[in-house]
């Protein structure tokens, strides 16, 4: 009797710490969870992916052109959706064997937009876009189909560049919203956001200028002229030596 009751309250005394212990357990948790430090995500084999951004993202668009060897040549880059940015990252990618870059402009980028240096930046075929709007004084709205800004390039071998906006890390090309959080815009797919471009460069004939063209018709007159008065001139003669011969 004795070691039965010696058992029964061992049983007790383990059950006791058990609950204790699950007692104390839960406290913690509930703790930890009031003081923020404690999410649903502790009992998830993997971690909850973050929800997306809000908004429709703008839309950037590189142009399509032509030129001729040894030319310069402009392109835009146009964006619509744009509304309420104040902040741009943006990468694009040229081969830098067909195209030089000479520069941007007509930059629709505030002035007080904070960058240590320039806007726009070119390094061995990369171009960056680095710009933010510092306090919220001068977010960014443009009407759709603006210009955002244009590139400059000059043809130094024949071929086809394209113009590639570059997302390999989705922070290369991003627009967000405004001051002070910076919220991103959504921008999934890449493709459906960031447009690619390219220019081509052909070997053209050189087209003559008006000055070139004035001379041009002038010799082809003269030319003309010339001949008209050749062949009169031989038609005059003729007769006039047959009448010699018959006297």
């Amino acid at each position: 009797m004795m070691c039965f009751n010696q058992k029964r309250q061992t049983k007790m005394a383990t059950l006791l710490r058990i609950t204790f212990v699950t007692a104390i357990l839960w406290v913690t948790i509930i703790v930890l969870a009031h003081a923020g430090q404690l999410n649903s995500n502790l009992f998830l084999k993997s971690p909850v992916p973050e929800p997306p951004a809000t908004g429709i993202g703008p839309v950037t668009t590189a142009g399509i052109v032509t030129v001729c060897l040894a030319n310069n040549v402009l392109v835009d880059i146009t964006v619509a959706h744009l509304q309420n940015v104040g902040a741009i990252s943006l990468k694009l990618n040229y081969d830098n064997t067909i195209l030089h870059y000479l520069g941007y402009s007509n930059c629709a980028i505030a002035g007080g937009w904070q960058i240590p240096g320039s806007y726009i930046t070119e390094n061995n075929g990369v171009i960056t876009v680095s710009a933010l709007d510092p306090d919220g004084t001068s977010p960014l709205s443009l009407t759709d189909g603006a210009t955002l800004f244009t590139l400059q390039f000059s043809g130094i071998s024949t071929g086809t560049s394209g113009l590639i906006w570059d997302d390999t890390d989705p922070t290369q090309c991003e627009y967000a919203g405004e001051f002070p959080h910076y919220p991103p815009f959504f921008d999934t797919p890449t493709g459906d956001y960031y447009i690619n471009g390219r220019v081509t460069v052909n070997q053209c004939c050189a087209i003559p200028t008006l000055s070139q063209w004035s001379l041009i018709i002038l010799g082809i007159l003269l030319l003309g002229t010339g001949t008209v008065y050749l062949m009169r001139r031989r038609y005059t003669e003729v007769p006039v030596q047959r009448i010699n011969r018959k006297n």
